[in-house]
């Protein structure tokens, strides 16, 4: 985790019911997560969240992300 100089883009997946639409409200509770472990200036990044009917092995939720690192 030293090594992580930058957060650069969040993709999140929500297992979610049909017709639920606040799946951005559950990736705050990621991106507030990554801010307070890594502070404003490294954690900061763009975000998106989409919601699936179901992820692989009944998962709540999948996180894919973008990071810069030192070398």
């Amino acid at each position: 985790m030293s090594r992580v100089t930058g957060w650069v883009r969040v993709f999140g997946m929500v297992n979610s019911a049909l017709g639920h639409v606040e799946q951005h409200l559950v990736l705050n509770g990621f991106s507030d997560l990554i801010l307070r472990v890594f502070g404003r200036k490294t954690g900061r990044h763009a975000r998106s969240a989409n919601g699936k009917a179901a992820l692989p092995m009944n998962f709540a939720i999948e996180v894919e992300a973008e990071l810069l690192a030192a070398p």
